[in-house]
């Protein structure tokens, strides 16, 4: 199971339909901000503990990980995989979910 960095989507930046503006690096979608652009973090400020597959009605996804990691630069999420928290006080509502998919993301990296 990865651990560390480059375990994720390519591209740090997308558009509110989801699609990555930039592709220079590995990163996470760990949430939304208000008018929907997602919110992106590069993968190697987190360290993934735990992961599981859920099912994601999104096409734009192939796999759907809900996440226990912990990011060093503040944000910080508990056991609970879909509690995440961002310091100093920003934080998201329980439906969202740290999700790494679309194309990069390969069946055997679930196991």
């Amino acid at each position: 199971m990865p651990v560390n960095a480059r375990i994720g989507l390519k591209g740090d930046i997308a558009d509110p339909a989801g699609n990555v503006l930039y592709r220079d690096e590995f990163c996470i979608n760990v949430g939304w901000v208000s008018q929907g652009e997602k919110i992106w973090y590069p993968a190697e400020f987190l360290k993934i503990w735990d992961w599981q597959v859920v099912r994601s009605k999104d096409p734009n996804l192939r796999q759907v990980m809900v996440k226990t990691a912990m990011r060093n630069f503040g944000l910080k999420v508990e056991r609970k995989p879909t509690v995440v928290r961002q310091q100093p006080q920003v934080e998201f509502g329980n439906k969202n979910i740290i999700t790494l998919g679309a194309n990069e993301l390969s069946d055997n990296h679930a196991s």
